[in-house]
């Protein structure tokens, strides 16, 4: 399904506002790699909600303040500020160690799960298993063990950041939303 044929499928929805659903293993994953799509779907109206699973706390420019509060602090400000410019309405935080989500899978698929529940989106985006980092690779997996025991109708997207998968379905071309993902990437100066 390609996403000028998500707005048809809106009309004989029983959803009154569809809903986009970006799960992100880091801070700055959304706008590195969902940017366009996220805003792509504020333009047509959607609601646009992410979860971050770790706290990003083993990301950035400057190794000497990883794993310290005011650099997970200042993580969360950043994706806050770049999400907003994407059309991201809320963005909860897991706060699963960076690097180490493999460790917490049974609790995050359990709150992947609820927040599948409690929001029913259309549209989920994630991970593809293709890829190799190991919080994304973590992420595709709790993505779908929730998605195999949520049992509505959703559609979902993978996307291959780190590695390269033959079988990814995003491909979007959005020249509009281009200016919002760079001024959104650029938030994120950690």
């Amino acid at each position: 399904m390609a996403l000028h044929d998500m707005g048809r499928d809106i009309a004989t929805s029983n959803r009154q506002t569809p809903t986009l659903l970006v799960l992100s293993p880091h801070p700055d994953d959304l706008e590195l790699s969902c940017g366009l799509l996220c805003h792509k779907a504020m333009l047509m109206g959607w609601n646009v909600h992410e979860i971050v699973l770790t706290d990003g706390a083993a990301g950035g420019n400057d190794p000497r303040i990883f794993h310290t509060e005011q650099h997970r602090q200042m993580r969360i400000a950043e994706a806050k500020r770049g999400g907003a410019q994407l059309g991201v309405e809320s963005i909860e935080f897991l706060g699963h160690a960076d690097s180490k989500l493999v460790r917490d899978l049974p609790s995050a698929i359990a709150t992947v799960l609820e927040r599948l529940e409690l929001l029913s989106p259309l549209l989920i985006a994630f991970q593809s298993a293709s890829d190799t980092h190991s919080d994304h690779s973590g992420t595709h997996v709790a993505t779908m063990s929730a998605l195999e025991q949520y049992k509505k109708e959703i559609f979902s997207l993978e996307y291959c950041f780190w590695g390269k998968d033959d079988y990814q379905n995003i491909i979007l071309t959005h020249p509009a939303g281009m200016q919002a993902k760079e001024s959104a990437i650029k938030e994120h100066k950690s």
